[in-house]
């Protein structure tokens, strides 16, 4: 944990209360609205982070929600088995084998939702702004230029933009 800034540890602790909460209080409805709910929680707080918090705490996160929802689904099913939970909620995609997933029936077929995991989240450190540079110096046009165009491409990748664009 010396990776972590005072303010990620504190709020770390803060986050799996509420996730606990959450798939306690959605674990009889559907499960893609739990995942729906879920991804957006751990969405939130691994961007809003990404840029302070190191990977173990995003592993840790995925334990206590990988625990919260095992737990969740014994107590809804006491009658079956481990093997059968995992065969019914768990898939395996690319390397990874315990992916919390449902099978959504939509106009077009099925369609898959999966739980996103804190920790495929791109560590993105801020970076700043050289000490003596400043915008109204034409010595550092370049180097505003750059960094502009290096957000923008960042910005671009971004789920949020994206989506803003596709109305327009």
């Amino acid at each position: 944990m010396s990776g972590l800034t005072p303010n990620a540890n504190v709020r770390m602790s803060g986050l799996t209360p509420i996730v606990r909460e959450t798939i306690q209080k959605l674990g009889n409805t559907s499960t893609t609205k739990l995942i729906a709910c879920l991804n957006s929680k751990i969405r939130g707080w691994t961007n809003y982070y990404r840029g302070c918090v190191a990977k173990e705490i995003f592993s840790d996160i995925d334990k206590v929600i990988f625990d919260a929802i095992w737990r969740m689904l014994k107590r809804k099913h006491p009658n079956k088995g481990a093997h059968w939970i995992r065969s019914k909620y768990f898939t395996k995609i690319g390397p990874n084998n315990w992916i919390f997933f449902c099978k959504a029936a939509t106009k077009k077929g099925p369609k898959f939702y999966t739980l996103i995991k804190a920790s495929h989240t791109l560590i993105r450190r801020h970076i700043k702004i050289r000490g003596k540079a400043t915008p109204f110096d034409s010595d550092f046009d370049g180097y505003f230029t750059d960094r502009e165009n290096n957000l923008k491409r960042e910005r671009s990748n971004s789920r949020i933009v994206n989506n803003s664009l596709k109305g327009a």
